[in-house]
């Protein structure tokens, strides 16, 4: 009786985990990014995540900053572990996270999150360190992805809208209980990467964005659905205005329905449902106005095309 105690005092110091070894992220990483999945900045040193990517686990425990514990850099993927850690019967649990990711520039990446959903995060919570081999077992929807860009270069990244959004509508919109408005009006005509919601015949801010005016980062298809990341690119103080909106779009007949997901794309989110942290859910019909352009090639999985776009971004951060 008396070992058995000696031992639950000292098993919360034999933590397993303390023998990760230290691992290095990207080296474009490091600095500070824009972050559809926190929307807000993050921050890179070589080995950890500073800033940014705080969550809290199911079991209570919030998380800060992680640290790097395995990088598979022929494949692309990241195991990070967390530096703050929880005790369940005197043994230290840590919470990984395996980041698979894409560079596209220098300056901008996608990534995805391969570990299953706890609580409200994809995370794995475990006493045991692992490796890429063994924690990263999980593949998220296509949809289901992350994209950040540094935070110096904002106004470089863009992508040619999908061919089913550049067009002009009227749409009613629905706050997910009641129909605010029945005369709203959104165009991509005039640009092939940008398109505005016309507030003058529907006051309801759209995409986040005080101005109306938003630019294609990404997009990609499930079946018959259309996810298309957008950039608000008006004035962002990541308090009710946020620089990454997700729209999910899909034709029927001749109407479209949009929801819409603050940041990134929101799990098992669908065109005609309201998401937890959307703004609510739009039906549309081409007005008619817009000309249509039979040459157009670019498809909803066209490769990315960066330019500087004609309209300019503006930050309105409040510091507390």
């Amino acid at each position: 009786m008396e070992w058995t105690s000696l031992l639950v005092v000292l098993l919360p110091i034999c933590d397993r985990s303390l023998i990760s070894k230290a691992c290095n992220l990207p080296s474009d990483w490091t600095g500070t990014w824009v972050d559809s999945f926190s929307l807000t900045y993050v921050t890179f040193s070589s080995s950890q995540v500073l800033t940014g990517w705080e969550i809290s686990t199911h079991g209570g425990f919030a998380i800060q900053t992680w640290s790097c514990i395995s990088h598979d850099v022929s494949n692309s993927l990241l195991l990070l572990k967390s530096d703050q850690s929880s005790s369940s019967f005197g043994i230290a649990l840590h919470a990984y996270r395996c980041v698979e990711y894409t560079k596209i520039t220098t300056y901008s990446y996608r990534y995805s999150v391969k570990n299953n959903i706890e609580g409200n995060y994809r995370m794995l919570v475990n006493d045991t360190d692992g490796t890429t081999s063994s924690y990263c077992d999980v593949t998220p929807p296509t949809y289901e992805y992350h994209f950040m860009v540094k935070n110096d270069s904002t106004q470089l990244i863009s992508e040619a809208c999908p061919d089913i959004l550049r067009t002009s509508f009227n749409y009613t919109f629905n706050d997910g209980s009641t129909e605010v408005c029945s005369s709203g009006s959104l165009s991509f005509c005039d640009q092939t990467t940008t398109g505005a919601f016309n507030y003058s015949v529907c006051s309801s801010e759209m995409a986040y964005s005080k101005e109306g005016g938003v630019r294609c980062i990404r997009s990609v298809t499930d079946g018959s659905k259309h996810y298309i990341l957008l950039f608000n690119t008006g004035i962002i103080d990541f308090v009710t205005y946020f620089p990454f909106t997700c729209i999910a779009m899909e034709q029927s007949g001749t109407a479209f329905y949009i929801s819409d997901s603050r940041g990134s794309c929101a799990n098992n989110q669908i065109p005609t449902t309201k998401t937890n942290d959307g703004r609510g859910t739009l039906v549309m019909f081409k007005d008619g106005t817009c000309e249509e352009d039979s040459d157009r090639t670019n498809s909803a999985s066209s490769d990315y095309s960066y330019q500087v776009p004609a309209l300019t971004l503006k930050y309105e951060r409040n510091i507390v």
